[in-house]
């Protein structure tokens, strides 16, 4: 995935078009710490700047962030990005079994991306022997 500073884009169309091509904003860690079994980090982004916590419980593991969509309980790109570059964090998850579910997730996008072109190359082959 590529990334994009969205300062250096000047029109709302040129955002519009970064967008539309897959590109996300530049994340950047400005802290991180463990303590008590706490995990945080910090992160600079474009829009904001977002604390990142991972702790356990007796029950678990559990993550949340302070960006818009953490507040609602949803898995954000920040939450994302600590699972996916954190080696310590990943270990964590692992341990708890966590990491295989995300994984196996990840695996079944990319089956799904696969059947996706092979069904528009079907219906390509499909238009090209049917139309005139």
């Amino acid at each position: 995935m590529k990334y994009v500073d969205f300062k250096s884009i000047n029109s709302r169309r040129d955002k519009k078009q970064v967008e539309r091509n897959n590109f996300t904003p530049k994340i950047e860690i400005v802290f991180r710490r463990k303590e008590n079994g706490i995990f945080e980090k910090i992160f600079n982004v474009n829009d904001g700047i977002f604390t990142v916590r991972f702790r356990e419980d007796k029950r678990g593991v559990k993550a949340h962030c302070s960006c818009p969509a953490g507040r609602y309980k949803m898995l954000c790109r920040h939450i994302i990005q600590c699972v996916t570059e954190d080696k310590e964090i990943a270990e964590l998850l692992r341990d708890y079994g966590l990491l295989t579910i995300y994984e196996g997730h990840l695996n079944k996008i990319k089956e799904a991306e696969k059947l996706e072109r092979e069904a528009k190359n079907l219906k390509k082959n499909f238009a090209r022997l049917l139309l005139e």
